[in-house]
């Protein structure tokens, strides 16, 4: 079982990236542009708009009201908060022809819902059946009328869709030039400001990219916990189709589980469309930088970001054994 999840974890941190386009659902409303957080709820249940509207504020993200016959392209998106009302975890029919109509594969889904007589298993299996493509959340949250405002928020910080270290606060730390801190957390730019190679021009998000034009790279360091023994350093560059990155489930999740095994990890948040996926190696490649001050962290990364870097196959053939 062990050698298992290891195996399964190790996969994970080689997956490659393909290449995609998409623009914002037509939906959107008053959210946090390009975010990765879509909050979709029922537009008929004001209840369900309300309660929508204050998981926005705990979380941000975007809001998206739901009406019949809605459809879009939701592919900046990494999770989706669906709200809506059940009795006997039975979904109104908006809803299900929203999912029907929608494709939210790759993309993890946690319900909210509004009723009486739900019950979490039952509301997934049938959003399984919905969107058999798309990943379900490990949380819902099932809510009546005498359920408080503070339970609400607490389920959703429960659910760690925030937990990404915040950037740099000093625009010169860079993975060239920062002191290492090797038993400490470290958010580390890849490249010096205004000297980020690209042949890519990029000035104005039209609203089809996850990210801005102002992005630039960055690694977050997740060190080994002190007392236990260091077997080596990975490297883990999240997926999701070169159009978002799945930081929370393929990075921190995975960082935070290899880090208490004994490996320093680092995950990168690397360029996505439009820039190209050689322009994206750069940032692998850039993260492989040894830091001159002490600390004798190597950053081992990927040679190539779209077509398996190092080789799925050859990778966990060469490194399970040893984990």
């Amino acid at each position: 079982m062990k050698k298992g999840c290891i195996l399964f974890l190790m996969l994970v941190l080689v997956a490659a990236l393909a290449a995609c386009t998409g623009i914002p659902p037509a939906g959107e409303e008053n959210g946090t542009a390009h975010s990765e957080l879509l909050i979709a709820y029922d537009s008929q249940e004001g209840i369900i708009q309300e309660t929508a509207a204050l998981l926005q504020e705990t979380l941000g993200g975007d809001l998206y009201a739901i009406e019949e016959g809605a459809s879009g392209d939701f592919t900046p998106y990494e999770f989706v908060l669906l709200g809506f009302s059940a009795e006997s975890s039975n979904l109104p029919q908006t809803i299900q022809s929203f999912l029907l109509s929608n494709s939210f594969g790759a993309k993890t889904i946690y319900p909210f819902v509004f009723g009486e007589g739900n019950e979490a298993s039952a509301i997934f299996s049938v959003l399984s059946q919905l969107q058999p493509g798309a990943l379900l959340g490990d949380s819902a949250l099932l809510f009546t009328a005498d359920t408080k405002e503070e339970e609400i928020t607490e389920w959703a910080r429960g659910l760690g869709l925030s937990d990404l270290p915040s950037l740099p606060e000093s625009p010169g730390s860079t993975v060239s030039t920062a002191s290492v801190t090797p038993d400490q957390q470290q958010v580390l730019y890849l490249w010096d400001k205004g000297n980020m190679p690209a042949v890519t021009e990029y000035t104005v998000n039209h609203g089809g990219y996850s990210d801005d034009p102002d992005f630039r790279p960055y690694l977050t360091s997740f060190p080994v916990p002190e007392g236990t023994p260091v077997k080596g350093a990975v490297l883990i560059c999240p997926g999701g189709a070169f159009q978002f990155r799945s930081d929370q489930p393929e990075g921190v999740e995975v960082a935070e589980a290899l880090r208490e095994l004994g490996y320093q990890s680092f995950v990168v948040d690397y360029r996505l469309r439009p820039y190209t996926q050689q322009e994206s190696a750069l940032d692998l490649a850039r993260s492989t930088v040894r830091p001159r001050p002490r600390g004798g962290i190597r950053y081992r990364g990927k040679r190539h970001c779209g077509n398996g870097i190092l080789g799925r196959r050859n990778f966990v053939r060469r490194n399970a054994a040893s984990l």
